[in-house]
């Protein structure tokens, strides 16, 4: 797992700063175990209502101080 690489204190510190994406509920669930809150989940649980939803995510976030996110057309 993932997650177990790191201590909690290191884990702690570097998801702060990460977008959490899960594929589906059970992902959730065990990323909730380890006290992640997952931004990104598709209503679809495969790989590319993934993609998609991390595009539309990242579309919408602002990116670096005083900067617009892209709308989509």
């Amino acid at each position: 797992n993932f997650a177990e690489l790191f201590t909690e204190d290191e884990r702690r510190g570097w998801l702060r700063r990460v977008t959490v994406a899960c594929i589906g509920p059970i992902t959730a669930a065990t990323a909730a175990e380890y006290g992640l809150t997952t931004d990104v989940m598709p209503g679809e649980y495969t790989i590319p209502a993934l993609a998609r939803a991390l595009a539309d995510h990242f579309a919408r976030v602002p990116r670096g101080p005083g900067r617009q996110a892209r709308r989509s057309v």
